[in-house]
C-alpha cells in the first residue's frame, strides 16, 4: 500500500521532478499548485516560485504556507509579475 503524503512532502516531490498530491498543494513535477493557483514552475532544470507570501502578494494564508514550505527548496524566488512574465515566455 502507497503511503499517504503530506503538504510537507509535496515540494521535495516537486524538487526532485516527480508528481504528487495533498489536500491543496499539488505538483506535476513540473509545475507546483496552491489550490489552483501555479506558483513554481521549472525553468531550464532550476525551480522557480512566486513569491505569494504576506504581506507582499498575499493570496490566502494557506498558499502563503505553501510558498513557503517550497522556498526551502526553490532555486529562485521570484515577484510574482516576473513569474507570470516567465510563464508567458514558455508559450
Amino acid at each position: 500500500m502507497a503511503q499517504r503524503l503530506t503538504t510537507r512532502d509535496i515540494p521535495a516531490l516537486w524538487a526532485s521532478g516527480r508528481r504528487g498530491y495533498a489536500a491543496a498543494l499539488s505538483t506535476d513535477g513540473i509545475d507546483l499548485y496552491s489550490y489552483n493557483q501555479r506558483i513554481g514552475t521549472t525553468i531550464d532544470g532550476r525551480k522557480v516560485l512566486a513569491e505569494y507570501r504576506a504581506p507582499w502578494h498575499y493570496i490566502s494564508h494557506t498558499t502563503s504556507k505553501h510558498v513557503g514550505m517550497a522556498a526551502k527548496v526553490a532555486d529562485n524566488l521570484i515577484h510574482p509579475t516576473y513569474f507570470k512574465k516567465c510563464l508567458e515566455e514558455e508559450v
